[in-house]
């Protein structure tokens, strides 16, 4: 017989699934924080009514009377089934859970809700009796993704962040629907994540997931079938089209609205200061493009003492980077290729003391996600600073959402195909050198101060781990660059630690190694010869080799950024071709295009060397050179020429 109800399906002899839920434990360590991502997140991305508008979100905590609502309290029996199935599991942690949903029920006059609605979205579309379309993804689905067509509520694991919110892991949705052409069509069903126990009714064994509809194929309910309480819930944001997650027993209460607050500015500032979006929190905070400034201050002096169920570090560190778009030192947008563009904002910190070389980047109008993320971890000679990167192009946005964990916080290459990845990194590659590029130009260091911040550690570097007589080379140049170091393997023979030192790799300013040049009484430090540029590189031979240059130095001027000379062991006088490599924050190598005097650019340069045992070259690429580390190397026989 078909009839409104929950329903658990059997499972017909199939997965016998307990009550821990993977999706849901992933969300557990901060249940609040992660639903308001989630939530928000969604809505953004979702199909709206007019373009132009913001989506609108609202969050509001509403009371209802247990005997107006049998469609929360009927799944009681549901839950005595699963606590019988968890006693004889011997599963402490799920007794708990169990035994309290059933105390919630029977003990409060009052259900609490959290009503967490959006508007100016078009609804979850599809038809309510297919696999495919937004509202089969988000309520029938799980895993799979269906963004862009619909509203609140991830399609993914996301979905599964408001049943931590719920003392009985249920959550109701109510869409209504904007179809061109057709009325608003108003949609409703619970769902309920439990675990598989025997049906009151039916003694069969069930599946982990109930839904409240209709019992037949557990279908949802339309317009007049749907619960007056659900209705008056909606009447918050009137008639519009739009979704609305409503959690039943929700576990908080109204003393967490300010971390409610709190968590969406830190995640959400630049999409409400950009008009793409906006919050009330009732009885808390409106938050609007005219109103988030004087909040994002209010709330960040309260960050200490509201932090219950939220992702206090992160949240903090969020606040910290917003400072780069909330009073930027400046800002601007940039082009990457085949990327679109990425909006950034900058701030130089004034406090020394505490150095910090920071960039957050967010995707599309969205959450931020990550702090530091690959390739932009670490920059050397540099003021202190905060930077903020939205990836607002439709392209890069795309390559930022693939690479996206489920938790929305890094992005994670491994996520790909192995054959997609070398592409993905490489326009990632792109965005991050751009970046780099902007903050060389707007947090470098004066070249004074950089020599000054640097000089010592080049002089430790130069004659710590040294027995008497054996010290590294000195030489009349001190040579600064802004690359980080990087320990690098060679074969060339040159390189091979000695039994009397080691050798030591320095990224940006080469290596070093061996007993060096020993100064005697009177003695001198021998000059160096200067090398000449006379050509590009030739074609080379198969079996040629690329061997590194020992002993490289590296002299490097901010005011010229493609600019740069190299100082290294001659490995024999003579015509030789060089190439120069540059070394990223994963550790990976990429030739560098180097301009020959015709201006022509090539993978290697044709160079004429002298018979002194230290020889400098003046290199000109055609990319700024300053954020790397570099690695020059020689070919060990000579180039063959271009066929005539």
């Amino acid at each position: 017989m078909n009839k409104i109800a929950w329903n658990f399906p059997p499972n017909n002899g199939g997965l016998n699934v307990g009550f821990n839920d993977g999706a849901i434990d992933h969300f557990k360590g901060h249940p609040l924080s992660s639903t308001v991502r989630e939530v928000i997140q969604n809505s953004l991305d979702a199909d709206r009514v007019e373009d132009a508008a913001p989506a609108k979100v609202c969050f509001r905590i509403h009371r209802v009377s247990k005997n107006d609502a049998s469609e929360v309290t009927s799944i009681k029996k549901h839950l005595e089934a699963c606590l019988d199935r968890a006693q004889a599991q011997e599963l402490e942690a799920a007794e708990t859970f169990y035994k309290k949903a059933i105390s919630q029920i029977e003990t409060l006059d009052e259900i609490p809700f959290l009503a967490i609605h959006d508007w100016n979205t078009q609804g979850l579309k599809g038809p309510m009796n297919s696999d495919t379309g937004a509202w089969s993804a988000l309520v029938k689905g799980a895993g799979i993704s269906q963004k862009g067509v619909g509203s609140l509520g991830s399609f993914g694991h996301g979905s599964k962040a408001p049943f931590t919110l719920s003392d009985i892991r249920t959550v109701f949705y109510l869409s209504y629907v904007a179809e061109e052409g057709k009325p608003i069509e108003r949609r409703f069903q619970g769902k309920s994540i439990l675990q598989t126990h025997k049906d009151p009714d039916t003694e069969q064994s069930t599946q982990p997931t109930g839904y409240f509809g209709w019992t037949l194929n557990c279908a949802g309910l339309t317009d007049e079938q749907i619960p007056e309480w659900a209705i008056k819930m909606r009447e918050d944001v009137g008639g519009q089209p739009g979704t609305s997650l409503l959690i039943p027993y929700f576990m908080l209460a109204e003393t967490e609205l300010p971390e409610t607050a709190i968590t969406v500015i830190a995640n959400y500032y630049y999409a409400i200061a950009k008009g793409n979006l906006q919050v009330e929190i009732h009885g808390e905070a409106s938050l609007t493009e005219e109103t988030i400034k004087e909040k994002y201050w209010e709330y960040r002096d309260r960050l200490d003492e509201e932090t219950d169920y939220i992702d206090a570090d992160r949240i903090r560190e969020n606040f910290e980077s917003l400072i780069a778009v909330v009073e930027p030192d400046d800002s601007g947008t940039q082009e990457v290729r085949e990327l679109d563009q990425f909006s950034w904002f900058i701030k130089i910190l004034d406090n020394q003391d505490e150095k910090r070389t920071r960039v957050a980047i967010a995707r599309r109008d969205g959450m931020l996600i990550r702090h530091q993320p690959k390739k932009l971890e670490r920059f050397q000679r540099c003021k202190s600073f905060e930077m903020f990167v939205c990836v607002d192009g439709k392209r890069g946005s795309q390559l930022l959402k693939s690479v996206e964990n489920p938790r929305h916080d890094d992005f994670e290459f491994d996520r790909l195909d192995l054959a997609d990845r070398p592409a993905a990194l490489k326009k990632y590659g792109r965005l991050a050198e751009k970046i780099r590029e902007r903050v060389n130009i707007c947090a470098a260091l004066p070249t004074e101060d950089v020599m000054a911040d640097e000089t010592l550690d080049w002089l430790n570097l130069a004659s710590t781990d040294n027995k008497p007589g054996e010290g590294a080379e000195r030489s009349n140049v001190i040579s600064v660059s802004r690359g980080s170091p990087v320990n690098r393997k060679t074969k060339n023979p040159l390189n091979r630690p000695s039994d009397k030192g080691g050798e030591t790799a320095t990224g940006g300013q080469g290596h070093r190694g061996g007993k060096g040049k020993k100064r005697e009484e009177g003695g001198f430090i021998p000059g160096r010869g200067k090398g000449a540029v006379i050509g590009p590189g030739k074609r080379t031979n198969e079996k040629s080799k690329k061997i590194e240059l020992s002993n490289l130095r590296r002299l490097h001027s901010s005011e010229e950024p493609k600019r740069t000379k190299i100082i290294f062991d001659n490995p024999s006088a003579g015509v030789t071709q060089v190439f120069l490599e540059k070394i990223g924050e994963d550790g990976f190598t990429e030739t560098v295009k180097l301009l020959s005097p015709d201006g022509s650019e090539s993978d290697s340069l044709t160079v004429q060397l002298t018979d002194a045992p230290r020889q400098s070259l003046d290199l000109q690429a055609n990319e700024d050179l300053g954020g790397y580390a570099l690695v020059a190397k020689y070919l060990a026989e000579p180039a063959t020429e271009e066929p005539s």
